[in-house]
């Protein structure tokens, strides 16, 4: 009878051991979204978004925004590439990458600031124009990628503000 009563203490405890182990699991897979993890998901969603506009097709010769950009900055915004609708590299790389932040960013209710620059952080000669959106005030979180073109590299940054 004893070695009965102590196997099913010894389940009682296992079950017991195992329940606690449940609790603790839930509890702690079930804390609501935090700030770290808010910061990590706008600077992935910053990183996925500058990557896809780069790669995009630009309706402009079976190339894509980074190719324009490319062209732009070679030329130092001095035309290059004219697309079949009359705009240049230049200009439709500006209508398109403002056309996206739009309306993927300003339409979510996501304040942001996209600018290309070069190494150095100066806004590069011939690509004045591609600012868009304000500067952040306080706390943001901020992606850059590089393109490199026959002349050197542009940086193109985006802040996502808080």
């Amino acid at each position: 009878m004893r070695k009965a009563q102590s196997e099913i203490l010894g389940l009682v405890l296992i079950v017991l051991l195992i329940s606690i182990g449940i609790m603790i699991a839930v509890i702690i897979f079930s804390k609501p979204v935090g700030q770290e993890t808010r910061y990590e998901q706008e600077s992935l969603f910053a990183a996925n978004f500058l990557s896809t506009m780069v790669k995009s097709d630009s309706d402009c010769k079976g190339r894509s925004i980074g190719e324009l950009l490319q062209n732009c900055a070679g030329t130092k915004g001095a035309g290059g590439v004219v697309c079949d609708n009359g705009r240049d590299s230049c200009t439709q790389a500006n209508f398109l990458i403002g056309n996206l932040l739009e309306g993927v960013l300003s339409k979510q209710g996501i304040d942001f600031y996209f600018t290309i620059k070069d190494r150095n952080d100066k806004i590069v000669e011939g690509l004045e124009d591609f600012v868009f959106g304000n500067k952040c005030h306080g706390e943001y979180e901020s992606k850059t990628r590089p393109l490199v073109f026959l002349g050197g590299e542009i940086y193109l940054k985006l802040d996502i503000c808080r």
